[in-house]
């Protein structure tokens, strides 16, 4: 009988697990910036430039122009991989299917709304990979007769990066994107890799304090049914 009530138990636990996992999929009102799944490279060659297209970049196209190593899903495979040897800075524009690298348009994607309706907040980096070296990331979003930057420091480790919309001086230009600048500044040796880039929305709390319960239920589980194993 304890067996069956450990293993109805530990069933729970791994159900929680789970549901957890999945809240940590994109939300359905996300909206994708880039997945990083179209292949490209700019060498560190100075103000090496270069276009991609592909159903995985919002407005279809993504333009870079660096002097530092950008390669998107080369070195490492989905992924955007950042080098400089020694420092220097990178782009990445995003202003819709010109195939034109070396020109941005405020109003090239048309007018995304990247807050759904006012359903998504932040923007969010996913960093799979950070060196422990300054670093800035300067962000423009733009439309015609409307814009707003913001300057943030680099993570030093890798992990979920969220930028919230109320940081930058102008919120309002979330709702009609016309073009994304990414502006990468690295002070130092160094390489960051990077799984996505979304809009989304504020995480909800139950799924910021499902690891919590579910630590909480295992302790409660072994408590109560003695699910433990005996020591000789």
């Amino acid at each position: 009988m304890k067996l069956i009530q450990c293993i109805a138990s530990l069933t729970a636990i791994v159900s929680i697990l789970l549901i957890h996992a999945d809240s940590r999929a994109a939300p359905p009102t996300a909206v994708v910036i880039d997945l990083f799944q179209t292949p490209q490279t700019a060498s560190n060659a100075i103000g090496d430039r270069n276009t991609a297209d592909g159903p995985d970049i919002i407005g279809g196209e993504r333009d870079l122009l660096t002097f530092v190593l950008m390669s998107v899903s080369g070195v490492v495979p989905g992924q955007l991989y950042i080098e400089s040897a020694g420092g220097g800075g990178g782009d990445i524009y995003y202003d819709g299917n010109d195939n034109d690298p070396s020109f941005s348009s405020a109003g090239g994607m048309g007018s995304i709304d990247l807050t759904q309706g006012g359903r998504n907040d932040r923007l969010r980096f996913e960093f799979t990979s950070a060196s422990n070296i300054p670093a800035t990331l300067l962000i423009d979003v733009k439309n015609f007769g409307i814009g707003s930057t913001l300057q943030v420091n680099l993570p030093h480790s890798a992990g979920i990066f969220d930028i919230p919309f109320s940081s930058f001086s102008n919120p309002a230009v979330f709702s009609t994107v016309g073009m994304i600048n990414l502006h990468f500044e690295i002070h130092g040796t160094g390489t960051y890799t990077i799984d996505d880039i979304l809009a989304v929305p504020e995480p909800c709390v139950p799924a910021l304090l499902l690891p919590a319960m579910l630590a909480l239920g295992l302790v409660r589980a072994r408590s109560r049914f003695g699910c433990h194993t005996n020591r000789r």
